[in-house]
């Protein structure tokens, strides 16, 4: 199994060098594939997919260095808010910085169940509200036109 694979390489490198490649990716997605309920299709997976390669391509920039489980391990509260602050520079809708942030979520709670790493910062970020929008109200010829009883 991956939780076996990743002890063994854990066993050979000490202090958690081993890069995060696609290898690490792609056994969460058939994870998330042979558990995927009836309404979890192909083009969800495609997502999240892009979610994580894009969130990965941001740590590579923002650390500087290529992504390793060690890297995974140790980010903190400020790295995560930092990859949120990236989204919301590029002018995206709330609603897709929640979808980012879902998918980093459970690919850091895949990988605490797989005991390939745990980092419990991840947890203390809360997805971005959705604004609120009121009711517009209506215009006084607006009841008239809509309902006949009212002439």
């Amino acid at each position: 199994s991956l939780k076996h694979y990743y002890k063994f390489i854990f066993m050979s490198y000490p202090n958690n060098s081993i890069l995060v490649n696609t290898e690490l990716i792609k056994s969460y997605e058939l994870y998330k594939l042979s558990s995927a309920s009836g309404g979890t299709g192909l083009s969800y997976i495609i997502k999240r997919q892009t979610d994580l390669k894009e969130f990965m391509t941001f740590l590579e920039n923002h650390m500087g260095e290529p992504v390793r489980v060690m890297t995974l391990k140790k980010m903190g509260v400020a790295d995560f808010r930092a990859f949120l602050s990236w989204k919301a520079s590029q002018k995206l809708a709330r609603t897709s910085i929640s979808r980012n942030l879902s998918a980093i979520r459970n690919f850091f709670k895949y990988l605490t169940r797989q005991e390939v790493l745990e980092n419990t910062a991840i947890l203390a970020i809360r997805s971005a509200r959705p604004p609120k929008v009121l009711p517009k109200p209506l215009t006084v010829s607006l009841p008239r036109s809509s309902f006949p009883f009212f002439s």
